[in-house]
């Protein structure tokens, strides 16, 4: 009987080293296939960070360059129709505001 319980407590002591093995054998590559994504998502969290920070860039560029255009548009026609109509149209009432860029100090201000 006492042989029985030797093998016993042996068989479980066996298990419990194998368990123990295979479940750090396991861990370890469960942390390096995590670590693996985690720098992966890292650079792709990195790519569009840059992606978009190039995206507004050039929305900011094109956003002034559509509005330098719109204050062109908007002389040509008042120049325009002040030319052809003689001076008799009638004058706008107010100013266009053209926001400042980075570079100016103050922000344009175009009589209407």
């Amino acid at each position: 009987m006492e042989a029985e319980w030797g093998i016993a407590v042996a068989a479980f002591v066996s298990g419990l080293l194998v368990g123990l093995a295979v479940g750090r054998l396991s861990a370890q590559r469960a942390r390096s296939a995590l670590r693996a994504e985690l720098a992966a998502t890292r650079a792709e969290i990195e790519s569009l960070r840059s992606a978009t920070a190039d995206h507004f860039n050039r929305a900011g560029e094109l956003f002034a360059d559509l509005t330098e255009r719109y204050v062109s548009f908007y002389r040509h026609l008042a120049r325009g129709a002040e030319t052809l109509s003689n001076g008799r149209t009638r004058k706008f009432p107010g100013e266009i505001v053209v926001p400042a860029r980075a570079d100016e100090a103050e922000p344009e201000r175009i009589e209407g």
